[in-house]
């Protein structure tokens, strides 16, 4: 029943978009329509110190339903929490192997913080991307209301940078005492890794060797008249000299406005290329249309408004896919005693259909014989037994059991071949599976000429033992 219902509400609602947005959809199918945005997730640094660093998982644009994803990181970092968004529905989280599995009735949108991760720092050295690797695995949660797993198109980036970028803490410390004829040095170390972060000159004594430099002004840049001391470099002082600003000789430049960005004209200065004046063209905004997809047996539909020139997503209303209607099963192939049949049965609302197996016939059988009721073998010779069940047609479905009622004098294997193992008589018993018939074969094994020859007239009886 609410599968029933949900199927007539998202009718109706399509019927309803479509009759009120008539102009639009028409106006919408002359331009196309736009490709659904994806969602993009970014890995970033929370905090670190020496000792510890919390990343975050990040949806930054978007939104999503479900997720599967794992961090897996290097050698030096041990994982000691994970804490994921209380905002959804559904969560789990493995501290053995950093994955986390989650869900949600509504969809979660960007930009919005998913998990935390911290981990213990075994070096103090800083953390860079190459210490992470995050694996989208696809979304193994599944609940009502959230039918759909995004995570096939989900684009990852991460915002760790490639190398580790030092943040300069504490008092400063000189290195290299300095002089007027030599520059010392000043270091202050990382809070993070302890390295050098940031260092400095100290310059102590008084300038006497010094140059004048001389540097002229542009259209937006001043000059500048400097006096620079020859033994240890450093500027003495320094004089500036205005700009003198643009030139009236410019270059037109044009930009249209986009849905969200103005445009402009500006005149650009011939002399310096930079621009001289510049007027705004305000944005006009989105002009949003109507998109209607139905659903289908298997995909959700949708209702939303998009702008045509940028594709912008105003509104978006998922109308949920309703599952196949089938009908009865109809045999297509009968089933007979050797063969098993086939049977179809065709979705009533898309046409699809799925195929079956019919279980072969089976026939009951009546009587069973033995190729022989009595044979005699020679010593450690074999024949072989045979057994026919009746009708014909139970010789498919009818497995035979054979026994030997003295494996120490005869043995038999599952296809009735009979084995003579020492002299003497035994019963070969051929029954089916079920027990409902059973044959018998007298066997009796004894030596032929040639093997009483070797027993008692050239002592071969050692050959036996």
């Amino acid at each position: 029943m609410k599968k029933i219902f949900k199927k007539a509400l998202s009718v109706f609602l399509a019927t309803l978009m479509l009759f009120t947005a008539t102009p639009a959809i028409i106006a919408m199918a002359a331009e196309g329509t736009a490709t659904p945005a994806v969602p993009i997730i970014s890995l970033e640094i929370i905090s670190e110190t020496a000792d510890e660093v919390t990343v975050a998982v990040m949806l930054k644009e978007n939104s999503l339903k479900c997720l599967d994803l794992t961090v897996a990181s290097g050698e030096n970092l041990i994982l000691k929490e994970i804490d994921v968004n209380l905002l959804f529905n559904i969560s789990s989280s493995n501290i053995e192997n950093g994955m986390i599995s989650i869900a949600t009735l509504n969809s979660f949108v960007a930009e919005n913080e998913i998990a935390k991760y911290t981990y213990e720092k075994l070096t103090a050295a800083g953390i860079t991307s190459k210490d992470f690797s995050v694996i989208i695995t696809g979304c193994g949660v599944e609940f009502e209301g959230n039918d759909v797993d995004v995570t096939d198109s989900t684009v990852f980036e991460t915002a760790i940078p490639d190398v580790h970028e030092h943040k300069a803490a504490g008092d400063w410390f000189v290195t290299e005492p300095s002089t007027c004829d030599k520059a010392g040095t000043q270091v202050r170390y990382c809070e993070i890794c302890n390295e050098i972060a940031e260092t400095s000159e100290v310059a102590l004594a008084d300038h006497i060797n010094k140059t004048t430099d001389r540097k002229d002004a542009t259209c937006t840049e001043d000059g500048y008249e400097k006096v620079t001391c020859n033994d240890c470099g450093k500027t003495v002082s320094e004089t500036v000299i205005p700009s003198n600003g643009h030139s009236e000789d410019t270059t037109l430049d044009r930009k249209l406005p986009t849905c969200t960005e103005d445009g402009y004209v500006r005149y650009i200065c011939n002399e310096c290329g930079e621009i001289a004046s510049e007027t705004v063209i305000p944005t006009e905004g989105h002009n949003h249309i109507v998109d209607t997809q139905l659903a289908s047996c298997t995909e959700d539909g949708y209702i939303r408004e998009v702008c045509t020139a940028c594709g912008d997503e105003k509104s978006n209303t998922v109308l949920y896919h309703s599952g196949h209607e089938w009908l009865d099963w109809e045999i297509v192939t009968q089933p007979t005693y050797s063969k098993e049949g086939v049977e179809r049965r065709i979705c009533d609302n898309c046409g699809i259909d799925e195929e079956r197996s019919v279980e072969k016939l089976i026939a009951k059988p009546t009587q069973l014989i033995l190729s022989q009721q009595e044979i005699g073998i020679n010593f450690r010779g074999t024949t072989r037994l045979f057994a026919t069940v009746y009708p014909e047609e139970a010789a498919y479905s009818t497995d035979i059991i054979w026994e030997s009622s003295d494996e120490s004098i005869v043995t038999v294997d599952e296809t009735g071949a009979v084995y003579a193992v020492a002299l003497g008589s035994a019963t070969i018993t051929a029954r089916t599976a079920d027990g409902s018939l059973s044959a018998t074969c007298e066997v009796t094994v004894s030596y032929s000429f040639l093997q009483w020859i070797i027993v008692y007239i050239l002592f071969g009886w050692i050959w036996y033992l």
